[in-house]
């Protein structure tokens, strides 16, 4: 409007055009309002035809096939959020033989997904009808990992009352969106900030040369004590610390069997642990389970974690058997 009317004496506007140029000017204002209020859904429709047609490759998945597929899954996992960690947790679904689907709002996310071979949709994830389309009623876990703590309040309400069965987990940046979410429906809330500060701890710890399991004890107990603070249950008491005074805390060391180390196809006995080292074997995990037998029809395998306790030097020493080939 101000350069409008400086240039009317200068004769810049010629019969009704000045009016015309208000009148124009007048109705775009008005229109604005309603204009951004239905540019994302305009933008979402335009994007998800380019996702499903534009440049499509030969032997690729459109928009359509694999919202198809995803509408056809039952007991699935669906990941809303295809940034590092949603990408993470898809591989590792997929590796455990889950099938997932992934929901998001980047074109270019979502190509990714489909040239990772996940089946992905384009759109807001949050949202009630995409989020019926791909998870339904059948989805067995729902997470959401994306970074806007309001879309993500959204989605877990919409997949609580899509999905009451399913588990909902969200990553969210803050300690105080916890109690939110909670209330909405989320079954396990990570709290970024929270882990961030957990992994300085752990990497101070091991500047110290602080075993690995002990480390581990002292990080779970943490977290549950953290997290049942938030929860409103009473802290945990910490078995560590009342061993603190005999020192046993620091004897203790979960040690994973490497493929190719010295310890795969022996036993404790056949390796001689205890007199090579002089840490002794508590047990052994395997496939979640422990082992406390010591016959000699046992052997290590590849995957298997080894429960030692000993000094300090000892299961230094130790580990190497069990990480690689010791000296």
């Amino acid at each position: 409007f101000v350069l409008a009317a400086a240039g009317l004496p200068l004769g810049l506007f010629a019969g009704d055009d000045y009016q015309t140029f208000l009148s124009v000017a007048a109705l775009s204002l008005m229109a604005t309002p309603f204009l951004i209020g239905s540019a994302r859904g305009v933008a979402e429709a335009v994007a998800a035809r380019l996702a499903g047609s534009a440049g499509r490759a030969p032997g690729r998945r459109t928009e359509h096939e694999d919202e198809s597929a995803a509408a056809g899954f039952r007991d699935h996992a669906v990941v809303i959020g295809y940034g590092l960690a949603g990408r993470y947790l898809a591989r590792m679904l997929r590796a455990a033989g889950i099938r997932c689907a992934v929901i998001d709002q980047n074109l270019e996310l979502v190509r990714q997904a489909r040239t990772d071979g996940v089946p992905a949709v384009y759109g807001d994830g949050t949202r009630h009808a995409l989020l019926e389309r791909v998870a339904g009623a059948h989805a067995r876990i729902i997470v959401f990992a994306i970074p806007s703590s309001m879309e993500e309040r959204r989605g877990v309400a919409a997949a609580r009352e899509l999905a009451p069965a399913a588990r909902i987990v969200v990553r969210t940046r803050y300690v105080r969106a916890i109690d939110k979410l909670q209330r909405l429906g989320a079954d396990a809330v990570v709290v970024e900030e929270f882990e961030a500060s957990l992994e300085l701890f752990k990497r101070a710890l091991e500047g110290y040369e602080i075993p690995a399991g002990r480390i581990a004890h002292e990080l779970d107990a943490v977290r549950s004590e953290h997290y049942g603070l938030l929860r409103g249950t009473a802290a945990p008491d910490l078995a560590l610390d009342a061993l603190q005074h005999l020192g046993i805390h620091d004897a203790l060391e979960l040690v994973e069997v490497e493929d190719g180390s010295r310890a795969v196809g022996e036993n404790a006995r056949t390796l001689d642990l205890r007199r090579r080292t002089g840490a002794v074997q508590v047990a052994v995990v395997r496939d979640g389970a422990p082992i406390y037998r010591r016959d000699d029809a046992f052997r290590y395998a590849p995957g298997d974690t080894a429960i030692l306790v000993g000094d300090r030097e000892a299961l230094g020493t130790a580990a190497a058997l069990f990480r690689g080939v010791a000296p």
